[in-house]
Order: structure tokens, then sequence, then C-alpha cells
């Protein structure tokens, strides 16, 4: 420690993960706070709706969003690794905020970012990404990476993130149109060993 903690509260966690699907479908979280757990804060299966909630202050990943988790209007910041891991089929995710996530600068020491920032999503069909906003993350605003197909990347706001502000990457056909990248580090729309990718009226600032 940098200084005498007399006198000072010192939280820890004590719990693993907040919401764990185990094997149960068909499940709505709405409104919660959800915060400061060990692990993971929501981990989510086929049929679950993550509606209205805030995540924060999780050490690892915010929300696993797997199956064909709907997620929408949720505010998920300051997660120490991610904001959102998903993986699935007809995957929904629409009118989130993700803030200042991975402020615990995972992957910054080789400098390739392989798993941190706000959204990681692999192994997808059918993804739906609209009218999010995604900003101040370290690492990519939204990270397609590996076996992904169909994605329909829409209406987003990618913003001042410390990599791209869109990633697809090693993935097959999609749609970008109509979001707006506006300085984000490394560049606003990166793609990589991907094929059938349409990408149109989209806003890049500087």
């Amino acid at each position: 420690l940098g200084g005498d903690p007399t006198g000072h509260v010192l939280e820890a966690p004590v719990a693993e993960s907040g919401i764990v699907a185990n094997g149960v479908r068909d499940v709505v979280v709405r409104g919660g706070i959800i915060e400061k757990f060990a692990y993971h804060g929501i981990e989510s299966s086929w049929g679950w709706s993550i509606k209205h909630n805030e995540i924060r202050f999780v050490h690892s990943h915010g929300l696993r969003a797997l199956g064909n988790t709907k997620t929408i209007g949720n505010y998920i910041h300051d997660v120490g690794n991610m904001g959102i891991f998903a993986r699935g089929q007809d995957l929904v995710f629409r009118g989130n905020e993700l803030a200042r996530n991975n402020y615990l600068h995972f992957g910054e020491a080789n400098g390739n970012m392989w798993h941190a920032g706000a959204v990681k999503i692999v192994e997808s069909d059918g993804t739906v990404v609209r009218n999010n906003y995604s900003h101040d993350n370290i690492g990519d605003g939204w990270w397609f990476d590996g076996s992904n197909i169909n994605s329909l990347i829409i209406g987003n706001r990618f913003r001042h993130n410390s990599r791209f502000g869109l990633f697809y990457e090693i993935s097959f056909a999609g749609l970008v149109r109509g979001n707006v990248f506006a300085k984000n580090e490394g560049g606003g729309l990166w793609v990589n060993t991907s094929r059938d990718l349409e990408v149109k009226r989209n806003v890049f600032r500087l």
C-alpha cells in the first residue's frame, strides 16, 4: 500500500459471481445494480433477457451473454476486464451504454488486447447490435473475434476507445450500417481476415 490504511475502509468481494444461469432458461433480470463481484456479474443462458440494469465494479466480465440472450438498455461500466463477453445464436444488444471498461488494463503488457475491452463476441450467428454507445474503454468498443456470421451492426456510436471502435476479425457475412465512429485511437473500423462484410452509410470522425 502507498500509505497507512489505518482509519480507511477497504472493500473486498466475498462472492465469485452475482447471477449465474447454471442451466436455468427463460429468466428476466431487470432494474438491478450488479456490483463488486470477484469474477462475473451475470452469466445468462437460453431465453434470458437482461434489461435496464447497471453493472459496475466487477473484476472480470460484467455480463457473459450466452445462448440467445437479449441485452437491452443496460449501463455496463468500470468493469475490470471486459464489459460483455458473448457467444450464441440470435443474440441481441440494443440501447446499451458501455464505458470505461478494462480499467485493470488486461492485455496491455503484450500490446494486443487479446481478451479485454468493452465487448467481445465469438462463435455467433445472427447477432444484432443496434443503437448502443460504447466509449472510453481500454481496448475495442466492440469486437467480433472468430467464427461470427450474419451479424447486424446498425446505428451505434463508438467513441474514444483506446484501440478500434469496431473490430471484425476472423468472421463472415455481416452488415455495418449507419454507425458513428469518433476519436478511436487505433481507428474507427478494423476488418481483419474476414469476408462478405458490407459497410455502408457510416460516419467516421477524427
